[in-house]
C-alpha cells in the first residue's frame, strides 16, 4: 500500500500539485512506503499519478533513491536537461544509529568544535540557571512555540528574508494544536535552552522511526556569543543516539551542519505533467522555472535595504 497525501493549487490558469504539508512548503514530503517497497511498487504509484486533476505535480527528490529514478525515467532527456541543478540542495545527517558509545561520536568532532562546547556551557552557566529540554505540556509547548516562532520573525524581518512561514500565524497555530493531541511526555517535539527561566534557543523537531529531524531552530540573539544553538544541537544529537535515531539537520547550508555532520545528501526538484494539457506546457513550463530560479539566486546576492532609521 502506498500513500501520498497531496495539495493541489491554483496558479494562474495551472493546477499544481504539491506535497500536503503544515504550511511551512519545507517538508520532505514524499510519498509514505513501506520500506520493502520495489520498483513496481512505484511505478504503479506513478500510474495512478497521471489520474490527477492537475496540469504539474512538483516533488522535491533525494538523489540516489528509487523514487528519483523512476521519476527521471519517465521524463524526456530534454526535461532532465533543463531540470539539472534546479531546486538542489544539499541535505546533512549525523548517522547515529551506528555508533556504539555516545562518547565515540563526540570524539569524531574536531577539539576545537569539542572544546567550545564546554567552555560556551561554563560561560551560559556563569549567566544563571541553565535548562536545556524538552516541553512536556501543552501550556509549556505553547509558551515556547510562541517565542520560536515571534523570534524567527524578528531575525527574518532584520535581515530582509521573506521566508513565508514565520510571518504566518496558522503554521504556529497549527503545531500548538499538535502539541494539545499529543502526549507530550512520550511522544516530544519541542526542546529548548532556558538561562533563569528564560528562553534562549529552541527547536522544533519532527521525529519518525529511524530519524530526529531538526525542523525550525531560532536563537537569541543576544547568547550568540554563547553558542546556544549549538549546546541545543549537542542535546538533539545525544537524545538521538539514546533513542536509536540520525539526526537529520535538513538542507540548507550552515557551518555548523558542516562540521557535525557525518553524511551529506543531494536534493532536487522534479515535475510530473500528468494531463495532456500539461504535457503540453511541460518545456515552457520548465524554462519559466529555471528562469524564475536564476532570477532569485541574483535577487539573494543583493544586499538588502535597511530602513532608515527614524528621525
Amino acid at each position: 500500500m502506498v500513500l501520498w497525501p497531496l495539495a493541489i493549487h491554483r496558479k494562474g490558469p495551472l493546477r499544481i500539485a504539491r506535497v500536503l504539508t503544515c504550511g511551512t512548503g519545507d517538508e520532505y514530503g514524499g510519498p509514505l512506503l513501506h520500506e520493502a517497497a520495489g520498483r513496481p511498487v512505484i511505478e504503479r504509484m506513478l500510474e495512478a499519478v497521471t489520474h490527477l486533476p492537475a496540469e504539474v505535480l512538483q516533488v522535491q527528490v533525494r538523489q540516489g533513491t528509487l523514487l528519483q529514478q523512476c521519476l527521471e525515467a519517465a521524463q524526456p532527456r530534454l526535461l532532465l536537461w533543463l531540470l539539472r541543478g534546479l531546486g538542489a540542495a544539499t541535505g546533512y545527517v549525523i548517522r547515529l544509529r551506528d555508533v556504539p558509545r555516545w562518547e565515540d561520536f563526540l570524539a569524531s568532532l574536531s577539539s576545537n568544535d569539542r572544546g567550545n562546547l564546554r567552555r560556551r556551557r561554563r560561560l551560559l552557566e556563569a549567566r544563571g540557571q541553565v535548562e536545556i529540554g524538552w516541553c512536556t505540556t501543552p501550556g509549556d509547548a505553547e509558551a515556547m512555540l510562541t517565542w520560536l516562532f515571534t523570534t524567527k520573525r524578528e531575525w527574518a524581518e532584520d535581515r530582509g528574508i521573506h521566508t513565508r512561514y514565520p510571518l504566518d500565524d496558522r503554521i504556529r497555530d497549527f503545531f500548538i494544536a499538535l502539541s494539545r493531541q499529543l502526549d507530550l511526555a512520550t511522544t516530544p517535539f519541542i526542546t529548548f535552552v532556558k538561562v533563569d527561566g528564560m528562553p534562549v534557543a529552541a527547536s522544533l523537531n519532527l521525529i519518525g522511526g529511524h530519524s530526529l529531524e531538526g525542523f525550525v531552530t531560532t536563537y537569541d540573539e543576544a547568547f550568540a556569543r554563547y553558542s546556544v544553538g549549538t549546546l541545543l544541537l549537542e542535546f538533539l544529537a545525544h537524545w538521538a543516539h539514546a533513542n536509536g535515531r540520525d539526526l537529520d539537520m535538513r538542507p540548507a547550508f550552515g557551518h555548523y551542519k558542516s562540521r557535525w555532520a557525518t553524511h551529506e545528501e543531494q536534493y532536487r526538484t522534479l515535475f510530473v505533467f500528468p494531463s495532456a494539457r500539461g504535457r503540453l506546457i511541460r518545456i515552457p513550463y520548465v524554462f519559466f522555472r529555471v528562469l524564475k530560479a536564476l532570477r532569485g539566486r541574483i535577487n539573494e546576492r543583493k544586499p538588502a535595504l535597511r530602513p532608515a532609521p527614524a528621525s
